[in-house]
């Protein structure tokens, strides 16, 4: 990816990557834009996506008293609306990745480090650990 973004001055989009874990990574790499299907997937798993975090399997945060997030979907339902309607949780999924995305461009276009927030964002998951550390490898070889 890091050669195809360093090949031209297009518009760079990957098909069907684009998922909570390497929403961040790809945009890293100097990915542009990218398409998925990770929301609807991750609801039909019954998975809550949390930007920063990742997915949590709903039944984990069902004890919560507030839903840790503000999205027009969480704080104005319950858990128990959403944990029945299964199009209310791709609506947050969705929400989710669109707040990641928005978080990563604003800390980007700011001038934030980066490498710190992914070095968060990606603790705890070894194998975006990995891709990450070969990813940030390469970035740093050809800066």
């Amino acid at each position: 990816m890091l050669a195809a973004r360093r090949a031209t001055d297009k518009h760079l989009h990957v098909y069907g990557l684009g998922g909570v874990t390497y929403q961040p990574l790809l945009l890293y790499l100097g990915v542009d834009s990218f398409d998925s299907s990770a929301f609807i997937r991750s609801a039909g798993n019954r998975n809550y996506l949390m930007p920063g975090f990742g997915g949590e399997p709903l039944k984990n945060v069902e004890g919560l008293t507030h839903l840790p997030c503000a999205c027009p979907v969480c704080s104005t339902r319950s858990y128990d609306m959403i944990r029945d309607d299964r199009d209310l949780l791709v609506q947050h999924n969705l929400w989710a990745l669109a707040l990641e995305l928005r978080r990563f461009r604003y800390m980007h276009a700011a001038g934030e480090d980066l490498e710190a927030y992914l070095d968060l964002r990606f603790q705890g998951n070894e194998v975006t650990q990995r891709a990450y550390k070969m990813a940030k490898q390469q970035v740093r070889r050809l800066s």
